[in-house]
């Protein structure tokens, strides 16, 4: 019944996905879950791939705060910081 929009919920979710949106992606493929039986096959695909996509954001979101970590000591330390 709702193949149409599950194909394009799917494109729209994995081309965020690909642009490292992953909390855009994550609304989509929620959607996407909702239009689906919870029993189905589909559904528990979708499911697992939104615990991947858990994992991606904590990660993607680790590596930032670490960047920002090293950017703030490259700024605090100015010229010294490439001394050595």
């Amino acid at each position: 019944v709702y193949a149409e929009e599950l194909k394009r919920l799917e494109a729209d979710a994995r081309l965020l996905e690909s642009q490292q949106q992953f909390e855009g992606a994550i609304q989509l493929w929620r959607q996407a879950l909702i239009l689906l039986p919870a029993e189905s096959t589909q559904a528990a695909a979708i499911e697992q791939h939104l615990r991947e996509l858990d994992l991606r954001v904590a990660d993607h979101a680790e590596r930032q705060a670490d960047e920002h970590k090293k950017n703030e000591w490259l700024k605090k330390l100015g010229p010294l910081a490439f001394v050595g």
